[in-house]
């Protein structure tokens, strides 16, 4: 055995190779013949070029190669004997090789490897849990009547021409803002001013306190309602500037909703009222029975990590910080925030970023180990039931997201898709194992 091991850590180990006779002639001699058939030097035919030229353009050249070939050979050659369980990428270092007379040579290297954690599974039967039970209400469906209605609603002009405003009803008003206090005090502050404004009373999208103030005005109406611009204003420019308006309110307006009857269903796709309850019944027993199946699932995983102990490489939780890192950023900046207010997100959460990481990389080590204990697989129809659920989550075509899967391209993202399938049928598997109560 021309090597050594050193632990280096939880699950890294470091390999030692030092090896003092190595003979590369055969290896050397190849890549100078292939070498030679390809080469075309000014003064000879291509592939007529003498063994010697190629040698004194190309070997130092080859021998680099030849040699590097062999490390790199050995190196997995002893790790395949060894049948240890490898993950991540080896990190060679310390090489150093000579290479005398072209063909013997003698190297010493380095390599750092992480490996899968060797630790042991509990039984799931062990593991007990409750049942949530799902049911849909009366009180839901009237809900998403409601909210159907809601979506088929229309503003219109209050019937009443004397009508007062009240919570619920819409004014369309002009305001016209004009500072209170220094050098703006009476000047008109044309930003804040508007005409024709809509505004839901008692909601406080505007400014709640000149809501508040709005309420008991007729059409025509006008009143000075002063104001401090609140925080959440969308101008940002004007929070906390104190602002006298004179409003003048236009006309009230209330939102119709059309009858939820036979008709209105029929115009959203139904083809009747009993249609519709069945329907949006079944709808909704599926959205909790999924939410309560990923809740389950949840609560398998917590209950596993703390009961598994797993130790592991800490490569593994590094690269795996870095990568949420890397999403959460890219959400964070999706929602504009800039780069200083992603810093202080990142201060505030750091601890809880790291224990988020740890408790992933424990999962999947441990997912793998029952995958591999209960023969999970992942079959073509389970691929093409994901690939049918995310382009309905997309509003897409299943066309479309096979093809982007099954770009060269993309890759990672298939391996990424099969294996996060493979989790969740494992998941599936101890689920139906637990004791629910």
């Amino acid at each position: 055995m021309s090597y050594t091991t050193e632990e280096v850590g939880k699950c890294s180990k470091k390999f030692i190779f030092n090896y003092t006779e190595i003979d590369l002639s055969k290896t050397i001699q190849t890549k100078l013949t292939e070498k030679q058939k390809e080469a075309n030097f000014k003064g000879y035919r291509k592939g007529k070029v003498p063994l010697s030229v190629i040698k004194q353009f190309y070997g130092p050249q080859i021998e680099d190669e030849s040699m590097r070939e062999y490390i790199s050979a050995e190196f997995y050659k002893t790790i395949e004997e060894t049948k240890l369980d490898v993950i991540g990428t080896p990190v060679f270092s310390n090489v150093k090789y000579d290479i005398k007379d072209g063909t013997l040579g003698e190297a010493s290297f380095e390599v750092t490897v992480d490996f899968s954690p060797e630790f042991e599974l509990i039984d799931p039967t062990t593991l007990s849990f409750t049942k949530e039970i799902i049911s849909v209400s009366d009180e839901e469906i009237e809900a998403i009547k409601e909210q159907m209605r809601g979506y088929r609603s229309e503003l219109t002009i209050v019937e009443n021409q004397d009508t007062a405003l009240s919570n619920g009803l819409y004014a369309i008003a002009n305001f016209k803002a004009f500072g209170t206090e220094g050098e703006e005090k009476d000047q008109e502050i044309v930003g804040l001013s508007s005409n024709d404004m809509v505004v839901e009373i008692g909601t406080g999208y505007f400014i709640s306190s000149v809501e508040d103030e709005m309420i008991g005005m007729k059409k025509g109406d006008k009143k000075e309602i002063t104001a401090t611009i609140p925080e959440k204003y969308y101008k940002k420019d004007f929070i906390g500037k104190t602002v006298r308006f004179e409003t003048e309110i236009t006309e009230i307006k209330e939102l119709k909703k059309p009858e939820f009857n036979e008709e209105f269903v029929k115009s959203m796709g139904y083809t009747s009222l009993e249609d519709f309850e069945t329907k949006t019944k079944n709808g909704v027993l599926k959205y909790k029975e999924n939410e309560a199946q990923k809740k389950l699932y949840e609560e398998i995983m917590q209950k596993l990590v703390e009961n598994i102990s797993v130790d592991f490489p800490e490569n593994a939780l590094v690269a795996q910080e870095e990568a949420m890192r890397k999403n959460i950023e890219a959400r964070l900046k999706q929602q504009r925030m800039n780069e200083e207010q992603v810093k202080e997100y990142f201060e505030k959460w750091n601890d809880d970023i790291k224990k988020r990481a740890e408790f992933q990389i424990k999962i999947d080590f441990i997912l793998n180990k029952f995958a591999d204990k209960y023969e999970i697989d992942v079959t073509e129809s389970d691929i093409n039931n994901r690939y049918e659920a995310l382009a309905y989550e997309g509003r897409t075509s299943i066309e479309e997201v096979k093809k982007f899967y099954n770009n060269s391209k993309n890759y990672k993202q298939k391996l990424n898709l099969i294996y996060g399938i493979r989790e969740e049928n494992t998941l599936n598997k101890i689920s139906e194992l637990v004791q629910l109560s």
